[in-house]
Parts: structure tokens; sequence; C-alpha cells
């Protein structure tokens, strides 16, 4: 909108007539109101009367040209770029809506379950698990962020341990063929934690290349009872 008046801060000068101080009050009252009804979503002068203000937006300009407005039903976050380009805060139930892709620099974090070993035994060496899509293969680098052993069906450890620990292999592009490479994330099923055991790590820290393939490995020490206990393995990954 054209304000009714330029910003100017050398007004009034100290010349003025004393006897003009309510019409510089006046003038600097509406200049501030125009203003501030332009950034706060486009209120009017009705609005900026009301006991107590009830804020309708908040807009920006230039490269940051935005808007957040407020409603009786939803909250919307947008850009100029159009009305469907937004964020939307449902205020009946919480629900966020992305009316367009998420790009999310920092990854997303997803769990990938499905290693199962039944009939655990004891003195087993390090033995991949077997998972029914076969290794959990990746498109995008990123990293493995937790892994999470857990015994089913009401089984509990009485003795000994389970060691979980998660692999990674690497393809080589010239020749096709596959490196296994150990990691240092491991779940351990123990007296401390006889059920169930989750590892986390930091993002970043066990990283991993598009192509690779995520496995796990599982060994028990020769005390591992009960030996009718079915183990079950997930791992996260950041993408």
């Amino acid at each position: 909108m054209a304000y009714s008046n330029a910003w100017d801060e050398n007004f009034p000068s100290g010349g003025d007539d004393a006897d003009t101080i309510d019409d510089v009050f006046r003038r600097v009252e509406k200049a501030i109101r125009e203003r501030m009804c332009d950034i706060f979503g486009g209120m009017s002068l009705a609005d900026w009367q009301a006991d107590p203000i009830l804020l309708k937006g908040i807009r920006g300009g230039g490269d940051a040209d935005f808007e957040v407005k407020g409603g009786t039903a939803t909250t919307s976050f947008k850009d100029s770029a159009g009305a469907n380009n937004d964020v939307q805060i449902n205020h009946a139930n919480g629900d966020t809506t992305f009316r367009r892709d998420i790009s999310a620099v920092g990854g997303y974090r997803m769990v990938y379950d499905g290693w199962r070993l039944d009939n655990v035994p004891a003195a087993l060496g390090a033995t991949e698990m077997a998972r029914s899509q076969g290794r959990l293969q990746v498109t995008r680098s990123g990293s493995i962020t937790a892994v999470m052993a857990t015994l089913e069906n009401s089984q509990a450890r009485t003795a000994g341990t389970i060691t979980v620990t998660v692999w990674r292999s690497s393809i080589n592009l010239a020749t096709g063929l596959r490196g296994d490479v150990i990691t240092a994330l491991t779940a351990v099923i123990d007296g401390t934690n006889p059920v169930q055991k989750i590892t986390l790590s930091a993002k970043d820290a066990i990283a991993f290349s598009a192509g690779d393939e995520i496995f796990v490995k599982v060994a028990t020490d020769g005390a591992w009872l009960p030996v009718t206990a079915d183990l079950r393995v997930a791992v996260e990954v950041e993408q």
C-alpha cells in the first residue's frame, strides 16, 4: 500500500510551532500504524483499534517474501510462489500439511527391520542374520544411527549374551566386487538388558555410500540361554 506520509526522521524540524504538536503526534501514529498493519498480515484500522489486538499474520518482502497468516481453523506459512505453496497447521487436530515436497538438508531417519533368527543357539560364531528382503540396499549416501535387538515371544535372557553387530558392504564399481566392513554399532542382550537393547549413534558417525548394502551379524557366548529364544533386529538409517 502507499503510505499517507513518507518516513521522515527529521520531522518535525526544530523551527515548528509548539501548537502543532497534536498534528505531529497524529502523523507519527498513522505512519507507525500503516506500516505495522502492512507487516502484520494486512491489518485494518479497525483491527488496530481492537482491544486486545489480534495478530492476523506476518509478511516479509524482497528476497525473503513470505507470509504467516492465522485463521479460526488453520495457520498457514507461505511465500509468493503461489497459494498452494504453503505449510498449514490445523487448529482442531494439530495436523500439519505440507503442500510441496519436503527437502531436509539434515536428512530423514528411517527404520528397517526384518532380520530374524529363531531358536538362537549358544556358542554361535558371528553369523549373518537372514532377512526376507535380503540385505538393505541404499540408493543415497547417509549414516547408520541406531540398531535394536529384541527377544520375541515373551522370552528373556537367563544366562550368557547375544551380540548383534551392524555391517555394511561397499561395491567396487570397476570390478563389481564387494567388501564387507564391520561397524562399531552393536546391541548386546545380557543381564542388564535381558529382552531388548537399543544402541544409538550420532548422525554421520557411521557413514555409508550410495549403493552400499547394510546387514547384521549375531554371535552368542557358550553360556547363552534360553536356546529357544527368537531374535529380531531393526536398523535405523539417516539419508
